[in-house]
């Protein structure tokens, strides 16, 4: 993913905003908090995808241009169209870049998946050793008594 700070120079480039101040009062936060964002390279994605839902996502999140959303509506800002993005070619690219991420989350999905069977092996060994732990206090207290 992007610097956040690249995310935040989209939105302010689709709305026309000149300021960090004018981007702030859109999202509903103060000015200092923007500052932050940017200084520790995070951001609110629930706030700013809400306020940005009507943006295609793979632009604003990644800078990849697409040219419409499913409803048709234009989602770019004027400054990235151009003769070359609407050329037939353009349709190959963005496939090509669509099917980019879609690989990158079907290799995320399968990382995740491996993780959480790992997890899961970790958990039965964790109650394995739990049970094999309170057998041996039992066993302790007998001979004890």
């Amino acid at each position: 993913m992007n610097d956040k700070a690249e995310i935040l120079g989209r939105i302010k480039d689709y709305f026309g905003f000149n300021t960090d101040t004018d981007l702030a009062d859109f999202l509903g936060i103060k000015r200092s908090t923007l500052s932050n964002w940017t200084k520790r390279n995070s951001i609110d994605y629930d706030l700013v995808l809400s306020k940005c839902e009507h943006i295609d996502k793979n632009w604003l999140l990644c800078g990849i241009k697409t040219k419409t959303t499913k409803n048709k509506e234009n989602v770019l800002p004027a400054s990235t169209q151009d003769a070359d993005f609407k050329r037939e070619d353009t349709k190959k690219t963005t496939s090509i870049q669509e099917n980019s991420i879609c690989s990158e989350c079907v290799r995320k999905d399968e990382q995740i998946e491996k993780l959480e069977e790992k997890l899961e092996k970790a958990h039965k060994e964790i109650g394995r050793l739990e049970l094999l732990l309170e057998q041996n206090r039992v066993a302790y207290k007998q001979t004890a008594s």
